[in-house]
């Protein structure tokens, strides 16, 4: 049984939330205690260690802290639905929660390519600061109004995000012919560029690929190469976002 809610609405007139995470437990406190919610959060990525795995069993504490009797469920690597899904669902106000990567959920809005790409913020500081973006606003709004969802804010997925393989990639050469997990179309386009097969993948998906041969090598966080480096021992980075440049988001739907 899902209550209802009215937390996501004092969410919203929030200002922007890099650390959505920390910020959204916080929106829950005061709410009323004895309110029964339950509170699915699907995501693609995998469970701890990896660093957003961690992340999400630390806001699914502090939720339940912040709601006696509320019950949080954190569902990973696409086990409920995929990020694209996701989105759909929250629309149709099929689930409450998820925990997206903006370069997946072009696959359902093409608008989310403004934010992603290689060399488009090479710095910590701008990435600290992509919810103070026009272009993360416009996406924010198009969310709101186009899918009936809202996006709470935005968190790092790695300041280096790289390629890893079971062979070195020290130029675009090395990618000539290659099969290479991408995660969106803004990376598609980067690995077309370069001669590779891109295959776009949830990351759950990557461990078994790796080890059939599906795919020969993988676009990814440093968190997310530290869970297939058995597979993939050698792991290229060009600067910050030098290959690859993504973002997480949480989000919420507007149903509940």
């Amino acid at each position: 049984m899902f209550g209802k809610s009215s937390i996501l609405k004092r969410f919203t007139r929030r200002s922007g939330l890099a650390a959505a995470t920390l910020a959204l437990a916080t929106a829950f406190t005061g709410t009323n205690a004895n309110a029964e919610v339950t509170i699915r959060i699907a995501s693609d990525t995998v469970g701890p260690p990896h660093p957003a795995g961690i992340a999400m069993m630390i806001f699914k504490d502090k939720v339940e802290a912040a709601i006696p009797g509320s019950k949080v469920r954190v569902y990973v690597s696409a086990s409920l639905y995929k990020n694209s899904e996701a989105i759909e669902a929250m629309t149709e106000g099929n689930l409450e929660m998820a925990w997206g990567q903006f370069g997946k959920t072009a696959m359902v809005d093409p608008w989310t390519n403004v934010l992603l790409g290689p060399m488009r913020l090479t710095t910590a500081g701008a990435i600290n600061a992509l919810d103070d973006f026009e272009s993360f606003k416009v996406v924010k709004k198009r969310f709101n109004d186009v899918h009936d969802v809202t996006i709470f804010g935005s968190a790092h997925l790695s300041f280096y995000m790289g390629a890893g393989a079971g062979f070195r990639l020290l130029s675009p050469d090395d990618f000539k012919g290659k099969k290479i997990r991408s995660m969106g179309p803004a990376e598609n386009a980067m690995l077309r560029a370069f001669g590779a097969n891109p295959t776009t993948m949830a990351f759950g998906d990557v461990p078994p690929a790796l080890q059939t041969k599906v795919i020969d090598g993988l676009l990814t966080s440093l968190g997310g190469w530290n869970k297939v480096k058995e597979n993939a021992p050698f792991y290229s980075i060009a600067g910050i976002n030098g290959i690859v440049g993504d973002y997480y988001y949480i989000a919420g739907s507007n149903k509940w």
